[in-house]
């Protein structure tokens, strides 16, 4: 099984959801999640999440938050059961739908993700998303030029992209332009103040 070299950020979009007695609400579970997520505590996390989805079931957000802490905890049926979840409920959810190529990446599904990534940049050429995830499978597999030019495009198609930003950002890092990375990863933070890979990776730089 590959290593996880990209961190599949955990939303900070999170369900409002109804109250517990006792417990609280779904948002309520959500945070609770984050913070432990954060601090690497995934079974905690788990937990958490789990409590959420028993509270709403249907929110796209909580399965992927499900999801997210399964697969840091090497629990590949359950994470891919919980992707698959919220892309029932959100067939767009980015994050879910990378964390799922992810998934088989790890468990050395190259040519699945390979088919998967071109066939949504065939049918999706204009998309930020399919350019991102493509652009991440051909750094993967040594294709850095390509990933650049992808990830360009996406920049321009959506500016604010986090993904995006990120796979740039690791780029830079691998033609040793630290001052890039370092900007991109603080922008990613700005925008995503939980993302632990870019604030693990900011911090690396900053100690250089």
């Amino acid at each position: 099984m590959r290593g996880v070299g990209w961190w599949w950020g955990i939303l900070w979009v999170l369900a409002s959801g109804c109250a517990a007695a006792g417990g609280g609400s779904a948002r309520e579970y959500n945070q609770r999640g984050v913070a432990l997520l954060a601090q690497k505590d995934f079974q905690g996390a788990k937990t958490q999440f789990e409590e959420a989805v028993r509270l709403d079931p249907r929110d796209p957000d909580t399965l992927y938050n499900v999801a997210t802490a399964a697969h840091h905890l090497g629990q590949g049926q359950v994470a891919e059961h919980y992707y698959r979840q919220c892309l029932q409920q959100d067939a767009q959810h980015a994050k879910a739908q990378h964390g799922l190529l992810v998934l088989y990446w790890t468990e050395g599904k190259t040519k699945e993700v390979d088919r998967l990534t071109a066939q949504r940049l065939q049918s999706q050429a204009d998309n930020a998303d399919a350019l991102t995830a493509r652009a991440w499978f051909l750094r993967e597999t040594g294709d850095l030029p390509a990933a650049q030019a992808m990830l360009h495009r996406a920049m321009e198609i959506q500016p604010d992209h986090t993904q995006a930003m990120m796979e740039l950002a690791i780029l830079y890092e691998i033609y040793n332009m630290p001052d890039r990375s370092r900007s991109l990863y603080q922008q990613v933070l700005r925008r995503e103040p939980y993302h632990a890979e870019a604030r693990d990776r900011l911090m690396v730089l900053q100690k250089r």
